[in-house]
């Protein structure tokens, strides 16, 4: 499931560049205004974000039981 996870944010994360990207040189779809499908780039990073989301609940569970006092390191 991290694996999953892991791919969405990566997706998401270049897909935002894309979406500048587009938006910057007004990419259209033949029958949309440039101003809609900038709207529409928009729109994908944000759908894919909100499902991720849910994959956050069946991530493990990290448990700080047992941590120990770090000590710093200085020489």
């Amino acid at each position: 499931m991290n694996l999953i996870y892991k791919l969405f944010l990566t997706i998401n994360s270049t897909l935002l560049v894309v979406v500048i990207y587009g938006i910057k040189k007004e990419w259209s779809v033949s029958v949309l205004p440039s101003w809609i499908s900038g709207i529409i780039l928009l729109l994908i990073p944000i759908i894919l974000s909100a499902i991720s989301i849910p994959f956050t609940l069946l991530l493990g569970k990290d448990n700080l039981a047992t941590f120990q006092d770090i000590q710093p390191y200085d020489d």
